[in-house]
């Protein structure tokens, strides 16, 4: 017998650190499901590094005169959520 497709009841919600509800879409739940813990870290590791060129990017564009260490330094203050978002993005 196969197993049951969840329902939106089966993924319980859930509330982050804002504390806004987040609910996982059924078929993005079961998705995770299937993979293996292997893949589960290679797909956050891909999000992870291109977070890190993103922001490398940005803290670039500010800051063009900066070394390299300067560079990394605000990169990892800001990916550790040292940086106050709100109030230093330009968009």
């Amino acid at each position: 017998m196969a197993p049951e497709t969840p329902t939106a009841e089966a993924v319980p919600p859930r509330t982050n650190t804002l504390g806004v509800i987040e609910v996982v879409e059924p078929r993005v739940a079961e998705i995770w499901r299937r993979m293996t813990p292997l893949e589960k870290m290679a797909l956050i590791d891909g999000g992870y590094r291109l977070a890190r060129q993103c922001v490398r990017g940005g803290v670039m564009y500010d800051h063009p005169e900066w070394t390299e260490q300067q560079v990394e330094g605000e990169v990892s203050r800001r990916i550790s959520r040292g940086a106050d978002w709100p109030a230093t993005h330009r968009g």
